[in-house]
């Protein structure tokens, strides 16, 4: 594991992989999560990755654009989803 991964917070791991499954699934680029987000394509790419910590307002307002709740993102985060 690089220290990079050491740095990452787990929820917001687990926000980001929901992120990027719900992107891929509804066949999404980067640059149109990025204009709903009001953030670059290569702040997605960060956010996806549990780099960066995606802000309450910025997921609510992603959430209510890709029709899914809130809580979608936070759905699996378990000890066991996390390690994996």
């Amino acid at each position: 594991m690089s220290s990079v991964n050491l740095c990452i917070n787990p929820v917001d791991r687990c926000v980001g992989r929901r992120l990027r499954e719900l992107r891929e699934r509804l066949h999404h680029t980067h640059a149109f999560l990025a204009s709903i987000m009001d953030a670059t394509a290569e702040q997605v790419e960060r956010y996806e990755s549990g780099l960066e910590r995606i802000g309450a307002e910025r997921l609510r307002r992603l959430a209510h654009e890709l029709l899914v709740p809130p809580s979608y993102f936070f759905e699996g985060w378990t000890a066991a989803a996390i390690a994996s």
